[in-house]
Formats: structure tokens, sequence, C-alpha cells
């Protein structure tokens, strides 16, 4: 198979596009002893793998495998398909047919079959289910799709030319009686269906999306990469079968000793050069001719999301008016009208971003008609938010656990799209009661309310945005604690241990860690907390009121000892920075480069002993420079 790996891209894609394709991998399969060839191992999409992706027992699902209940009944499966052949121009029944099908993922679907050119599919290869219960929709899945990027005649084949058909594959007029092609055929009647339709088009064509030429150049390498020197196995194991062996419904004469250089690689040159940079624009017009994606270009955003600067500028544009919003919403509704949170805004011109926001666009003509959906989520930058305070191990209620984040910047932060992806598992858009931080304010995610508030009363429950999620909690030995946007960007992150030169009090000792300030992975500028269970919702440091830095920095006299010069800091001197310095004649100094080697305690509780190793070699004077924090 020249194009091996075509049925497992096609799951890739569908994964890609939001929906849930098998996953799977190569391996080398060996049958007693004797080599078979590479193959894909993949999941199958039965009841059993439903049951695992969306919960449940497998007994709690109908399946379907090409028109057969594999699972379950039909029952469902057939009320779903005398709406869709009955009044389904109506809204009434369009509405009533999302009872019975995950629109959603259907048209993902469809349009996944449409540019791949799936010829081998729809009279069978095509699977479907649906959790038996009431407005538990049917998903559909791409199977058994080897027929995609195909000519489907057997025969030699000087590369490319048996696969050059394949770029114009236009699958978008099937019409399979009660199968997906022709449910899609008799959606295809309801303009609300057509324009989301579009509207999946416009995510997945455009914007780097999935079918974009890069993007699905991108997936497939993903997976052809790895097999590169795989398949000259399979080569030897089955190039010469359909020749020499068992040429089937064909003549021997029709086939080829199949290898990698002379037919494998030909072949992707010809789809890197020719099937993934053309075939992208052949779709759109193929939707186009049917009525599928509109002639009306959507708006184009000069930046499509991601995280921007406060106040920063997005141009938009677009061929007629543009019609946007922020909150959520489709700037069209239901049957046409515009939106009455919608805004209206001329071709060219500018929004100013001064909030996160998730952006909806179309183009409205002035004859009524609507462009598809362009949306981007633009995250402004929180690049002053700040892990703060962590209680990872109090002591002696465990489960008091608590975080403190802090906005340490001039103006609000907004939090929506802002999840743990390490760590804890905390998601601000489901899991929090706050979703916008004012300058300098504090929030405080604990893991279990009632531990905390038995510690610390109920003065801070304004400041708790919500607990840790799933029985998540901070792990007493360190961890990375991380939250990323709705772009996957990490927005803060931390590592924090409980060795050396971490502080110990924290790790079971009554005092939490405190953000002093400066490199967050930096161990010495995270030191305990100034007084026992720590101090939740506001700061503990002590602002510098002038006077001698050293005197409101340091405790005591600093002590060079050998290689170790220890000092102390007393807790909350937050506003300076230090760092320790030997010379060996008190006029050149150089700076210690080397980490410290640990931070404890005072017996007093009201400073922390760092302890630095001297430099190999080094002989002669200590100190300690400080400086105000920057």
């Amino acid at each position: 198979n020249a194009l091996y790996g075509r049925d497992q891209w096609s799951s890739d894609l569908f994964n890609e596009m939001g929906s849930n394709g098998s996953h799977g991998r190569w391996v080398h399969l060996y049958l007693n002893g004797i080599y078979w060839g590479l193959y894909d191992l993949h999941e199958r999409p039965d009841a059993d793998h439903m049951a695992n992706y969306f919960g449940g027992d497998d007994d709690d699902y109908d399946t379907v495998n090409s028109s057969v209940a594999t699972k379950g009944d039909l029952v469902a499966y057939n009320q779903m398909m005398d709406l869709a052949y009955g009044s389904i121009e109506t809204q009434g029944t369009y509405d009533a047919i999302q009872e019975y099908l995950d629109v959603d993922t259907f048209i993902d679907y469809m349009i996944l079959n449409a540019y791949i050119g799936n010829r081998d599919w729809d009279g069978h290869n095509w699977r479907a289910a649906r959790k038996r219960e009431p407005g538990a929709g049917y998903k559909f899945f791409p199977w058994d799709s080897e027929f995609a990027i195909s000519h489907v005649s057997g025969g030699v084949f000087t590369p490319p030319n048996f696969f050059t058909t394949s770029l114009n594959t236009d699958v978008t007029g099937r019409n399979g009686n009660r199968r997906p092609s022709g449910l899609q055929q008799r959606l295809d009647n309801n303009a609300e269906y057509r324009l989301h339709y579009a509207d999946h088009v416009r995510a997945h064509f455009f914007n780097g999306g999935p079918l974009t030429p890069e993007r699905a150049a991108e997936i497939w390498v993903a997976r052809s990469e790895a097999m590169e020197d795989a398949i000259v196995a399979e080569s030897a194991r089955w190039g010469d079968f359909r020749r020499d062996v068992l040429p089937g419904r064909w003549n021997a004469s029709d086939f080829d000793l199949y290898t990698r250089d002379d037919h494998y690689l030909p072949i992707l040159d010809w789809v890197f050069a020719t099937y993934f940079p053309q075939r992208s624009d052949i779709v759109l017009d193929q939707l186009r001719g049917r009525n599928l994606y509109p002639d009306l270009d959507a708006p184009d955003f000069a930046q499509h999301g991601g995280t921007v600067a406060r106040g920063f500028q997005l141009q938009v544009t677009a061929p007629d008016t543009i019609h946007y919003t922020t909150d959520g919403s489709d700037p069209r509704l239901t049957g046409g009208a515009i939106n009455p949170t919608a805004t209206l805004l001329a071709s060219g011109s500018n929004l100013t971003l001064n909030e996160s926001i998730l952006l909806k666009a179309r183009t409205r003509a002035s004859d009524g008609e609507w462009s598809a959906l362009t949306e981007a989520s633009f995250i402004i930058e929180a690049s002053n938010l700040r892990f703060s305070e962590i209680m990872y191990h109090p002591d002696p209620v465990p489960l008091s656990e608590f975080l403190e984040i802090h906005n340490s910047g001039d103006f609000a932060i907004s939090l929506t799209g802002l999840r743990f992806t390490a760590g804890v598992d905390f998601d601000f858009d489901l899991d929090s009661s706050i979703n916008s931080l004012d300058a300098d304010a504090r929030l405080l995610i604990v893991r279990d309310l009632t531990a905390f508030q038995s510690v610390h009363g109920n003065a801070h429950d304004a400041l708790i945005a919500g607990t840790f999620q799933n029985s998540t909690a901070l792990a007493n030995g360190g961890e990375t604690l991380t939250i990323s946007d709705a772009n996957d960007e990490v927005i803060l992150s931390v590592t924090y241990s409980d060795s050396a030169p971490w502080p110990k009090s924290s790790d079971g000792g009554g005092r939490s860690l405190v953000f002093s300030g400066g490199d967050v992975t930096d161990p010495v500028n995270w030191r305990p907390s100034t007084a026992d269970n720590g101090n939740p919702g506001s700061s503990d440091s002590v602002p510098f009121g002038g006077g001698s830095l050293v005197d409101y920095a340091l405790n005591g006299t600093p002590a060079l000892n050998g290689t170790l010069f220890t000092f102390v800091v007393k807790l909350g001197a937050d506003d300076v920075s230090f760092v320790a310095q030997h010379s060996g004649d008190l006029e050149n100094w150089t700076t210690i480069s080397t980490a410290i080697l640990s931070q404890e305690l005072t017996p007093d509780g009201l400073g922390r002993k760092i302890t630095v190793e001297m430099p190999e070699g080094a002989s002669g004077f200590g100190r300690v420079r400080v400086s105000p924090r920057e």
C-alpha cells in the first residue's frame, strides 16, 4: 500500500477536529514467530470504546456498524432517520432531531470524509453509537478509511499517476438511503444546519485548522516519520504478494514489486507537493457548489487569537459589515436576525482588547446573507499573576492546604480560560467563583473548605475561588504547579520542593512558602511565612521605611566558618534582594554564584539562616550585599 497510514491519519484528523476518533500506534506483528508485517493497532469505536470515553457501561449504548446494530437496537436510529426524511427543513423538526443526533460530531464526520475523498464508504465502513438515554445523540466515527486519497481501481502505476485522480475526488453528492450521506443530504435542506456546517468548515479549513494544508500535512508527518524505516520490513514481507502470490480479482501482471524507494516515497512526495497544497481549496469549492459554504467571506482577524498585551489593537476586515460579540453568543440569531448583544463594526476597524474575550464575528450582506462564523480566544497577558503563597504540608490539620495567587500589576486580569495543567486540578471556568482579579488583589484555592476554615476562620471566604478538584492535593514532597490559558500557553509555573535549599519549616513545620520576589525558580526567593499556618489572603511582607537597608534586611553578623558562609535574613524583608560575595583583599568583591545550600528558620522564628558554600580555592572574607528590589 503506497500510502500506508491513511486510515490512522483520518482518525487523527478527526481527533484534531475536536471529535472522538480511534487512537492507534504502529506495531510489528509476529504470528508464531513469523514476521507478518507492519500493522496499526488501534481502537474500535464499539460499546466498550463509548463506555471508556463517555462513561457508563457498554450495555448502556446502542452501536451501529454499517446499518447493523452491534449492541442494543436501532429504535433511536430509525427515529432519527424518520425525522430526517420528514420535514427537516422546519425548525421544529431540526430541533427534534438533535435529541437523536450529535450534530457537531456529525458535521465534522461528514467534512472529514469530504476532505479525504473517502471512496470506499457509506455502503459500509461507517460506525455510529449513542448512550441509550433521552437527549443523547448518535456520534459517527471514521472507520476503515484506507481508500482516502485513493483511486479505487487496481493495476500497475508509475508513481504518482495511480493517485493523481484522488486530488479532485468529490464524495459530497453521495446519498445513501438512511446512511450518513443520506442523512447529510436531508439535513442540507435546513438553512440553520447549512450555516452551522459552514461554521465548522470555517474552523477547520482556515487559520491553522486541521484541514488547512500545513496542519493536515503535519498530522500526516507525525505518523509517517515513525514508520519511514519500518515500511522496509512491510515491503519485504508483502511487496511481492499481489504480483507473485495472490492477485485477487486482478491479473498478476497488473502489479509491481512494491518498495519504499520506488513506490512509497515518490507517492509521499506527490502528497506533500500536490495533494496537501491543493486539496483544501478544491473541497471548499465542492462545498460551495452544494450550498454548504457561503460565497460571502467571513471576517478575518489580523491575529487569530492568542495571548496579547492589554490595549492590543486588533484589526478586523470583511467584504461587508461586521457584527461581533464578546459574550460567547452568536452575532446571528436563529432565523437570521441580528443578535441585540452584537456590535456593528466597519471593515478595517480596530478593536481595543483590554480583557480576555472569546470574539465571534460574522459578515452580513445588505440582502441579509450571513457568512460563516469566525471565532478566536484572546487572552490578555497575565504576566503579573504570581503564586504568592503555598501551604503544601500544614500541620496539625493536613487538609487545610491552600494556594494564594496575587495580581501584582496595575490593572485587573480576567481569569477566563485559565486552568491548572500541572499539580492540582482546577479550572477557573468550571470551578471558580472568581472570574477576575483586581490589581494588587489576591485569591485563594483550598484543598478542603471546612478544614481551611477550622484553622483560619471565615474572614477569607470572599477570597476563596474554590477547592482543588478530583481529590487532588499539593504534594508534600514537592511538585510543579502550572496554570495555562485557553490557548495552552503557560501563564505561571513554579516547581517547589521539600528538600534543601527550600525552607524546611514549610514541610510540616507550621509555616507556608511565601514568594518574596525576583526569579520564581530560585529557592532563595521563597521564604517561610512570618507566622505559623501562613498568612492567606494578604501579605506578611514588611515594607522598607527608609534608613539602613542592612538593618532592614539582616539580623546579626554574617559568619565565615571554613568554606561555609552564613547570614540571617529577616522574614518579611522582601523589598530588597541580597547576594553573598567574597574577597581576598576587602577591595575587590566577587559574587558567589553557587546556589545556597540551605535556609533554616532561626530559633526565635523571626529570620532565616542562609548557608552558602564559598567557591573552591576562595579565602579571605565574606559579606552580604543588600540592594533595593527592582
